[in-house]
């Protein structure tokens, strides 16, 4: 019985090795490169599907950090990151094999060219599926030099479905041996000029495929037009190279699947938004980034889902208005750096029933906002800071974050009238505020009947406790509060962790979990209790349980001597 059992188990632990290699390689490819590495220690068979991984990924900081300083190469000298990369792709790379993805990413820094396209011309040879060759910047360091892509680099792909550049200096001819083939493009940081038949003064990116899904065109130089012929893609991004001030024009008009749409730091009109959006019937998300030249739009788009907008934001804010009335299926809404009014708020919001997300970041004129929808789950307030009043009348929102300035008595008056809620506050300082205790529960009064509070304050001395807090608090303000989580950079020289925990448990006495971040100090509690009810001088806590505590033994000891002195029971987990 006892062998059959001990056959059984091996046969269960020994299926990795009876696994196909192509399942393996599966596997592996949903790891980073290094978990991927470790996984061939797993089994014979994994370390020869190791071997055999038609994936390569080159990261040269990796390489620097790793490779380079450890103790493999002692005996002679360490080669170039390049040079590593060709020796690897000879002895681990046969002619006959069928490459999944070649990805390389490499410094600017003495870069030779010549290796970089020769490892190109590598992985096409091998059928790569899917290509990924970075020039990055370092450090700040600015990249001013592109490397070549030969024509002739591209022009014997097969099977390649994802191309990403970056960095590269290139022409449209360069890659139109690959565009009948390839579903997701990607151009970043490159410079790019136009196909033969147009004028190389105007510079322009004009080409069709039937297969491209996705195309993104990120800070990409030189570029006077865009215009895109590609029956099937569904997402287009695209964000103007800031240090030009050129224009340039984007046609999409045969773009009829288009799904997804970012336009950004683009000089696209209101005339531009309306034409384009209206035509896209399928359009499922748009965002729209810095674009200066927008100033009153109305997004026509009945199957719209998502809207993102930023406004162009230089030392003032930038006057835009838009209409979002025809928007009826918008499930998601993010405005920043707008100057959209409380009027606004309060008549585009009621009248988008679907909607279930909204996040509104730093729009300078919201005063006193009224926010009544009755599908709404998410709402980020961040950053407004003329902020005095929110009544958010949404009672099936499950999250509700705030941030703003923690200087009383500038805390706005917000009224939440969900019970579900998960509310973050996130109150932000200068090293010369100090907020007392009592300025704070005043603030926290409206949240006492939400699911969890998590209560950030992130600057050095941010918070204040005072010691007699029944002196000034007629009673406890989070009565039916149960999950609390605090967290701060430090505490001012007359706090301590127990002051701390004593002025929170005495806001919330009813908490069943308490969780506090000082630093490097950590503490999360369980709470138990003889009853429940506010705290009166008998003591309600029964037992607390010390999940987790990371600090110096002083303050342990201190904390233990603390709930003795209350006669509550004290357990510790092991690692406690």
């Amino acid at each position: 019985m006892e062998e059959s059992i001990k056959d059984l188990t091996m046969a269960a632990f020994d299926r990795f090795s009876d696994m196909p290699v192509h399942i393996v390689h599966h596997i592996m490819s949903f790891l980073p490169i290094t978990s991927a590495t470790r996984v061939s220690a797993l089994s014979k068979n994994f370390n020869s599907a190791w071997l055999s991984y038609p994936v390569f990924d080159f990261d040269q900081a990796l390489y620097e950090k790793v490779i380079r300083h450890s103790g493999y190469w002692t005996s002679f000298k360490k080669p170039d990151f390049l040079d590593f990369v060709l020796d690897s792709l000879m002895k681990h790379c046969p002619s006959d094999i069928y490459m999944q993805r070649f990805s390389l990413r490499a410094w600017p820094l003495e870069i030779s060219y010549n290796r970089v396209q020769n490892s190109i011309r590598l992985a096409v040879d091998r059928n790569v599926n899917e290509l990924v060759v970075e020039i990055v910047e370092i450090q700040g360091l600015r990249l001013t030099n592109f490397c070549p892509l030969p024509r002739t680099a591209l022009q014997n792909t097969k099977s390649l479905r994802v191309l990403k550049l970056s960095g590269f200096s290139l022409d449209l001819e360069d890659l139109i041996p690959c565009l009948n083939l390839v579903e997701d493009l990607t151009l970043d940081c490159c410079s790019v000029s136009g196909s033969s038949m147009f004028s190389r003064a105007k510079r322009n990116f004009m080409f069709s495929s039937a297969k491209l899904k996705d195309l993104k065109l990120r800070f990409c130089r030189e570029l006077g037009k865009i215009e895109i012929d590609a029956l099937n893609l569904q997402s287009f991004s695209y964000t103007a190279c800031h240090i030009e001030q050129r224009s340039c024009e984007i046609n999409l008009s045969c773009c009829k699947k288009l799904k997804s749409l970012t336009i950004e730091e683009s000089n696209i009109t209101d005339d531009w938004v309306e034409d384009h959006v209206s035509k896209l019937v399928l359009l499922r998300n748009l965002k729209l980034v810095a674009c200066k030249n927008l100033q009153k739009f109305e997004i026509v788009a009945l199957n719209l889902q998502t809207f993102s907008y930023t406004a162009y934001d230089h030392r003032e804010q930038h006057p835009c208005e838009f209409n979002l009335s025809y928007c009826k299926n918008l499930k998601s809404l993010t405005i920043e750096k707008s100057n959209i009014t409380d009027d606004w708020v309060k008549d585009h919001v009621s009248k988008l029933v679907l909607l279930r997300n909204l996040k509104l970041v730093a729009c300078k004129n919201l005063q006193k906002i009224k926010i009544s929808n009755r599908q709404l789950e998410s709402f980020e307030l961040l950053q407004c800071e003329k902020l005095l009043k929110a009544k958010i009348e949404a009672p099936n929102l499950i999250s509700f974050d705030y941030s703003g300035d923690a200087l009383y008595p500038n805390f706005p008056n917000i009224i939440l009238s969900s019970t579900l809620a998960n509310v973050k506050l996130s109150l932000v300082t200068t090293e010369y505020q100090r907020v007392s205790f009592l300025d704070l529960s005043t603030f926290l009064t409206r949240f006492g009947h939400c699911k969890t509070l998590s209560l950030s304050l992130g600057t050095y001395q941010a918070l204040s406790v005072t010691q007699k807090l029944s002196e000034y608090l007629v009673h406890p303000v989070l009565l039916d509060l149960r999950h609390m989580r605090v967290e701060l950079w430090s505490l001012c020289l007359s706090s301590s962790l127990t002051g701390l925990l004593d002025g929170f448990l005495w806001l919330a006495p009813n908490l069943e979990t308490l969780f506090i971040s000082v630093q490097r100090k950590s503490l999360m509690l369980h709470l138990e209790f003889y009853k429940w009810g506010p705290r009166g001088e008998d003591h309600i806590i029964k037992k607390v349980t010390i999940v987790k505590y990371e600090g110096r033994d002083d303050d342990k000891k201190s904390l233990l001597n603390y709930f003795h002195e209350k006669a509550i029971t004290v357990e510790a987990n092991s690692d406690c």
